[in-house]
């Protein structure tokens, strides 16, 4: 009996100590890790029309699917230098729609807001803020260019452009309307005038006339804040029957396409009308009449493409979600976020600078819109514009409609 008592104790003494052995092992420390990610934000500016004219016009949209790109970076692991990754946070500030309120604006994130990338602004303001970012040393990326001084060019080694400007959506537009009308050949010439003509015309009737269109008569232009367009469709009409089409080049809102075509279909003329500005031709069709409007195109991306690229994609689907099937996909600044994301992490750098000089070196660059190639030296006296493919949207039907993606290729 005495026996068994004791082998049963022994029996519960190895238990206990085999158990307090695996419990010892359990809780010896483990090998070294290697460091975990840390996670900080990265503030970037966006100048842009909060107020004014040019947000009801561009802006508006333009910001919407800013703001939905840096959501989705970030839902992606954002950009990542090292170990850390960096959550994009866009600091907004406002152009008013003017000049004085673009350097404003631009003074205010370099100094008061301190960020070193900045996004914006669009269209003919630029050279407002370039003599505040170059200075400093803040990489800008403008949501729009004419090809004027102190836009991009040599004076601007911060600077850097997509394929979002006059020169290439005009080239877009006017390889799209070549394509689909191989015969036509004279056109009307209309652009607003924000004092970028004598800049970026040149370059735009060179393109017309390597895809040999003729302009028929002088350039017609009118102020951005027109209201009667019926004058310059007078000027239109009075150049005769030798017109063959309407091309309206850079960057007017829809209300401008708008009136025009308005104009000409009552005074019964129905030739092509063809627009270099990324507006939607629905927005067109709703200040002309969709029966007035058909078949007019703009260079700009149209929702449920099958030949747009994934992200973009994804992009025009949450962008549709929110804002609903009408609203433009206005992707000028979205882009550039993306080829920012992408320079820094080649550069493995927050420096301004070193993610200029890496920017520089890269040959090609992928673009939520299709490879990219870094070109423009002879045109813009600086190799900073990063060239990929645009899409082009045709009213048919009475419904916004994918035109094709062309080709934009290198621009000297």
């Amino acid at each position: 009996m005495k026996r068994a008592v004791f082998i049963g104790m022994l029996w519960l003494l190895l238990a206990f100590l085999f158990a307090a052995g695996c419990a010892e092992q359990a809780e010896a420390p483990e090998g070294p890790k290697s460091p975990e990610s840390s996670v900080e934000t990265l503030r970037v500016g966006g100048i842009f029309a909060l107020t004014g004219f040019w947000n009801a016009a561009f802006d508006n949209s333009i910001m919407k699917m800013l703001d939905e790109a840096a959501i989705y970076i970030n839902e992606h692991g954002g950009i990542k230098v090292g170990d850390t990754q960096y959550m994009i946070e866009i600091v907004y500030e406002d152009t008013e729609s003017n000049f004085d309120g673009t350097a404003s604006a631009a003074n205010r994130l370099v100094y008061e807001k301190e960020v070193d990338f900045i996004i914006g602004p669009a269209e003919h303001f630029t050279p407002a803020a370039t003599p505040v970012t170059e200075p400093a040393g803040v990489l800008l990326f403008p949501g729009w260019y004419n090809v004027v001084p102190d836009e991009i060019d040599a004076n601007t080694p911060y600077t850097f452009g997509t394929c979002q400007g006059s020169l290439p959506h005009g080239m877009a537009v006017i390889k799209s309307m070549r394509r689909d009308y191989p015969d036509i050949k004279k056109i009307a010439f209309l652009s607003p005038d924000d004092g970028a003509i004598p800049y970026i015309i040149p370059h735009v009737e060179k393109v017309l006339k390597e895809e040999g269109f003729e302009p028929v008569g002088d350039l017609i232009p009118f102020p951005n804040e027109t209201e009667d367009f019926n004058p310059f469709v007078a000027r239109i009409l009075d150049l005769g029957d030798e017109v063959e089409a309407v091309f309206v080049e850079k960057s007017p809102g829809p209300a401008a396409v708008g009136n025009i075509t308005k104009g000409l279909r009552e005074a019964g003329k129905d030739y092509p009308i063809f627009c270099g500005s990324p507006i939607s031709v629905a927005d067109i069709a709703t200040v002309a009449g969709l029966e007035a409007a058909e078949g007019i195109r703009t260079p700009i991306a149209t929702r449920n493409d099958p030949e747009m690229p994934p992200v973009a994609a994804e992009l025009a689907r949450r962008i549709t979600e929110k804002y609903g099937e009408d609203f433009p996909l206005s992707y000028q600044s979205a882009i550039s976020l993306f080829v920012l994301k992408e320079a820094i992490e080649a550069a493995q750098s927050l420096d301004p600078t070193v993610v200029r000089d890496t920017l520089e070196s890269m040959e090609r660059i992928d673009t939520i819109y299709g490879p990219g190639v870094l070109c423009g030296e002879e045109t813009f006296g600086i190799k900073h514009i990063i060239s990929h493919p645009l899409p082009v949207q045709i009213l048919k039907d009475g419904k916004p409609s994918p035109g094709g993606w062309i080709e934009i290729g290198y621009i000297p």
